[in-house]
């Protein structure tokens, strides 16, 4: 299994210099990049699964990535990891490549999830590794402990959304993340951009978040 966390993060809260660095990328690219889908599909070619600049650039080889950019949010973490030098691209196809085989040779995703769960549970596992336990969103405020900024957040069911902490929370108590999505503002394409909302407005948003809320160290910290 390929490995992407740095030398520098033996500690159990990981580098801070590292998340400092990755938490400044990903806050750089505000107002940037676009939301477009993602998927095993995507890297397999297929005709009509077209149009992801990450998929085309770490896995095809093709045009460099820049602030207009379209990919999915999982992929604005990666290329906010890239861009400081945090993750090299070798590992991201190698991590892309092993996501696509567990799709192709691993075991049945779960009753009831999409074929893609596996591709992304494995995303999941370098992104963010060690992954709290679940907590439940009951509504309202959120009232999970206050999480880190630079921490990668993984809300619902590991494929639904992945933000960045801001480590802060806004007028009304509500945490904030930093986030690749089309809410609360679809941009001025349509078609999202890279801005800050709070749990509880993406819990709210989306009920296929499944109400619940996971966090930790991102994995090349």
């Amino acid at each position: 299994m390929t490995q992407i966390k740095g030398d520098n993060s033996s500690t159990s809260r990981g580098d801070s210099r590292r998340i400092g660095l990755f938490f400044e990328s990903a806050r750089d690219l505000l107002g940037c990049l676009h939301h477009c889908k993602s998927g095993p599909l995507f890297l397999q070619g297929h005709p009509e699964y077209q149009g992801n600049d990450f998929i085309d650039c770490v896995v095809k080889a093709g045009p460099e990535l820049g602030n207009s950019s379209f990919m999915n949010c999982y992929e604005y973490a990666f290329f906010a990891a890239w861009r400081k030098g945090l993750v090299d691209k070798k590992t991201l196809i190698e991590v892309h490549g092993e996501a696509l085989e567990s799709v192709m040779q691993g075991p049945p995703p779960p009753s009831g999830e999409a074929p893609a769960y596996n591709y992304y549970q494995s995303l999941t596992r370098y992104i963010c590794p060690e992954l709290s336990d679940p907590h439940q969103w009951r509504g309202g405020i959120n009232e999970a402990p206050d999480i880190p900024a630079g921490w990668i957040v993984v809300l619902g069911n590991i494929w639904n959304h992945v933000g960045v902490s801001c480590g802060t929370r806004d007028s009304m108590g509500r945490q904030q993340v930093l986030g690749l999505s089309k809410y609360p503002d679809p941009g001025p394409s349509g078609r999202g951009m890279v801005q800050v909302s709070t749990l509880d407005e993406l819990m709210e948003r989306n009920p296929d978040h499944a109400q619940y809320v996971r966090w930790g160290i991102p994995g090349w910290c």
